[in-house]
């Protein structure tokens, strides 16, 4: 903890790795069956979704302001609540981010099979 972190990243990469991380995989996937259900109203969906997210949003970008220490959903979490409910937080979010990579590759997929005209065995 003593040692002090290094701010080599810039605003563009910041913002590159932000945007993919909220964004993911889900922008080639999840529309299509949105559209499914909602019809044209997806798009005040997807509004209403980011309405909602923003405060979360603004609080975490908060914290990470009050404590630049490396840590994230963790140390936020133990700071305020104690180290079992920043355990239970920092397990989940890892947990979170590790099903998010798989189901990038199955959602991959598809395009994988489409643009390189692979065969596929039903």
């Amino acid at each position: 903890m003593g040692k002090k972190l290094e701010r080599d990243l810039g605003l563009p990469s910041v913002m590159a790795i932000s945007i993919g991380a909220m964004v993911g995989s889900g922008i080639f996937i999840l529309p299509g069956e949105a559209m499914k259900f909602a019809g044209p109203a997806v798009v005040l969906a997807y509004l209403l979704a980011a309405v909602l997210v923003l405060p979360a949003a603004l609080s975490k970008s908060e914290m990470a302001t009050a404590m630049p220490e490396s840590g994230g959903t963790y140390l936020y979490v133990e700071r305020g609540m104690g180290p079992l409910l920043g355990t239970v937080a920092g397990v989940g979010t890892w947990f979170s981010l590790a099903f998010k990579g798989g189901l990038a590759l199955v959602g991959g997929a598809p395009y994988l099979v489409y643009f390189l005209d692979l065969p596929v065995k039903p």
